[in-house]
């Protein structure tokens, strides 16, 4: 069977029947042969669906679609479209594999794809050029050509490259299986350190999708996200003029086809060419970390005891990037410590029996190639966390899975070791009821603290961050809630009132993964300047904490300070769904603003907290010495050598 479009109409030869139908809202039109030929005239289509956009079936007297792809033959490069009254009508094919007449709209390509386009190979080539082949399923004609498009996750920006070649073979009814192959050159890999919010610390990941021309060339097209069913993984490494570029193929948790781009200085290149230790040294090397350029909470603090006093037990050293400006917490400390993604940071992660991390153990890693994310997999790992669990669900982070987080789950209370044996699936022996490392100097920190005279009191405002919103771009922020609401209390007129008739100073600080907003964020009275802070000390020195989230209210609760929860945004998907959060939290807790003014304005009148809040406490931390940090090492080098045995 043949279709061809001429003389406005479509013209059917070989067909099995000697007519067929035309279908439209149970309106049907008789064409029969004449001279071998089927015509079915436009103007008829046209006055059926009165031009409007429609679908029409090609049937026989009892409903049977009868332009089976099977038995159709195609020219090549053959349009199956024209126009009539600035109208277009078109033939597509449908997922039951017959053709359709489509009216009013050029037919998208997603009408003519089978599934996902698929990653089929990704191989370095010559001059190290990286070569992705995707493969796609097509009805009725091949893929010629295509571009494949890189997407900066959580932005819009994006970049594309076109195919450089092409290949495809015919399966079975009109049904193609079609190959582009895309080359990245080392040239290309640059540009991507050029997209908006590129970071040298955290994931840049790439979503790939592809756009593609059949031989039938008036598809309207789109762009399809490109898949890895397969759960291929590949890392390739690119020089360009002393730059290097690590890109990591890997299966998202849809299976889809994403890269996570890194920047690796070039006087580390020798690094990739390391091993792991096999051999036992007469002391464990013990590798620390929180963000890259941060050393002020857990990692920092666990690190000083066990420097200052296990030396002889452990090789301690702390991971750190060198630009950052909490290096000066490390004045101290020059031997033990290792510049992030430096040669010997890649050495000494490496030669590591141990791992203490405040965030994702992700951060001892100088790179994302497989053999060194295998040496992490295998390497003993602490998480001493950085705040107290409760406030919000945090398991789509620190749930275990099959490949491990962590080993030793450290945390603050039995109500804390309850969340996460239930909710995060650890067992008893990887949870270790201990305090946080950083308890120990908060409490020393107050104390000093208190004895200062000053004649007025301070306000910290400190929100925690959104899931998904941390890479929007800066227009893309300012248009959500969060950005809304706090800008808009920074200068809300009987907010600052209060401060003023209290003598109260306040700052606004924004979690480190908002940091790259405060530019954003203006106040004639409220301090928002504030970039590198420690924020140990903001919970020390400051009276009264406004927040909505933050787990690092928990801590400035442990010093009987006053907290008011102003969760404005209910609706945010992470914050833990518990109807009983206010027996929980050490706070008042309100849902709108003039409330949380006037809790405010009775806190303000007080010296500590609510008497029914401090009575919390006990079921939020155990402890209330100042050895948290020994009881760390104690259950971590118990559970180290029973997994070492």
């Amino acid at each position: 069977m043949e279709v061809l479009i001429k003389n406005n109409g479509f013209h059917i030869s070989n067909c099995p029947n000697d007519y067929v139908n035309v279908e439209f809202k149970q309106n049907r039109m008789k064409y029969m042969e004449h001279e071998g030929i089927i015509v079915i005239p436009f103007t008829d289509i046209y006055e059926l669906t009165s031009g409007k956009a429609s679908i029409l079936k090609i049937i026989d007297d009892e409903g049977n679609e009868l332009i089976d792809l099977s038995e159709l033959v195609l020219q090549e490069n053959e349009n199956l479209y024209d126009s009539f009254k600035d109208t277009v009508i078109s033939l597509y094919p449908s997922k039951q594999k017959y053709m359709r007449i489509l009216v009013g709209e050029l037919p998208i390509s997603h009408r003519f794809i089978r599934s996902n386009p698929q990653i089929y190979s990704v191989n370095q080539i010559d001059e190290g050029i990286v070569e992705v082949a995707v493969e796609l399923r097509t009805l009725v004609s091949p893929v010629i050509s295509g571009d494949l498009f890189f997407t900066f996750r959580g932005t819009i920006n994006r970049w594309c490259i076109a195919s450089n070649r092409a290949e495809f073979i015919l399966k079975e009814d009109l049904e193609y299986v079609s190959r582009l192959y895309f080359h990245i050159t080392p040239e290309i890999s640059i540009h991507f350190k050029e997209f908006e919010g590129y970071s040298n610390y955290f994931n840049n990941i790439i979503d790939l999708s592809v756009m593609f021309q059949t031989q039938i060339n008036y598809l309207f097209a789109r762009r399809h996200r490109v898949g890895n069913e397969n759960s291929q993984e590949f890392y390739f490494l690119q020089e360009y003029k002393e730059n290097l570029t690590g890109m990591k193929f890997y299966q998202t948790l849809n299976e889809m086809s994403s890269i996570i781009v890194e920047s690796i200085p070039y006087a580390s290149r020798e690094g990739f060419n390391l091993e792991a230790k096999t051999h036992k040294s007469e002391k464990l090397t013990a590798l620390f970390c929180e963000y890259p350029e941060k050393a002020q909470d857990t990692a920092f603090n666990q690190f000083k005891f066990m420097v200052d006093n296990h030396s002889d037990q452990f090789d301690c050293f702390y991971i750190i990037d060198k630009h950052s400006p909490d290096l000066v917490n490390l004045t101290d400390y020059p031997d033990n410590v290792v510049y992030y993604k430096s040669m010997k940071h890649f050495e000494k992660f490496m030669d590591a029996d141990m791992i203490f991390h405040s965030h994702s153990s992700m951060y001892a890693e100088p790179t994302k190639m497989l053999k060194f994310q295998n040496k992490l997999d295998n390497t003993f790992k602490v998480f001493l966390q950085h705040g107290i669990l409760g406030v919000r669900d945090l398991s789509f982070m620190y749930a275990k899975k099959e490949k491990e987080f962590t080993n030793l789950f450290i945390c603050s209370s039995d109500r804390e070791k309850k969340i996460i044996k239930n909710d995060y699936f650890y067992s008893e022996d990887e949870i270790a009821l201990t305090g946080l490392s950083r308890f120990d100097e908060l409490f020393a920190k107050y104390e000093v603290w208190k004895s200062i005279s000053k004649d007025y009191k301070q306000l910290l405002i400190f929100p925690s961050w959104r899931k998904g919103q941390n890479r929007l771009s800066d227009e893309k922020f300012m248009e959500t809630e969060f950005y809304q609401e706090f800008q808009s209390l920074l200068n809300d007129e009987e907010f600052i009132e209060l401060l003023k008739r209290y003598n109260i100073k306040a700052k606004f600080l924004l979690h480190p993964n908002f940091n790259q907003y405060r530019h954003l964020f203006t106040s004639e009275y409220i301090d928002t300047s504030y970039d590198n802070y420690i924020l140990q000390n903001e919970l020390v020195e400051n009276d009264y904490l406004l927040t909505d989230y933050s787990s690092a209210a928990l801590d400035f609760a442990l010093l009987r300070k006053s907290i008011v929860y102003y969760q404005f945004d209910t609706k945010l998907v992470e914050a833990k769904k518990d109807a009983k959060l206010g027996r929980f939290l050490p706070g008042d807790i309100v849902r709108n603003r003039k409330r949380m003014i006037k809790k405010l304005d009775k806190a303000f009148q007080r010296e500590h907290m609510l008497k029914k809040h401090e009575r919390k406490l006990k079921k939020l931390y155990k402890y209330q010495d100042t050895n948290a940090r020994k009881r760390i090492l104690d259950a971590s080098l118990n559970l180290y050598h029973q997994l070492n045995k």
